[in-house]
């Protein structure tokens, strides 16, 4: 594979991923800010992993595959590790995640 390759693939993996984490957030109903002390970054910083700019590292995702959304599908999408009552509510969240990090709310929203 030619290394244009790789960057190409790494930066669809990190802004697939970021989606997906974004998603995690809005259909398990988190706040944008328990989301952040849950993995135990910044603001700044979950930003840049739902944008796909920076990679989280692995053990920062423990919270979410506690509340039951499995690695499997934050990092390549696959649904099979998901308990059954998550999939909908991910799936559906996505669209809503887009939105998100797509239009960013300036001077966040209490509930954002």
């Amino acid at each position: 594979m030619p290394a244009n390759d790789a960057i190409t693939d790494t930066a669809a993996f990190n802004k697939e991923f970021g989606l997906r984490l974004e998603a995690a957030r809005l259909a398990l109903g988190l706040p944008r800010a328990e989301m952040i002390a849950m993995l135990g970054c910044g603001d700044s910083t979950y930003s840049q992993y739902t944008r796909g700019r920076i990679q989280i590292p692995p053990s920062r995702l423990l919270p979410l595959v506690k509340r039951g959304v499995s690695s499997d599908w934050l990092l390549f999408g696959m649904e099979t590790a998901l308990p059954v009552h998550l999939v909908a509510p991910l799936k559906a969240s996505i669209p809503l995640a887009e939105e998100s990090i797509n239009n960013p709310v300036r001077g966040r929203r209490k509930d954002a």
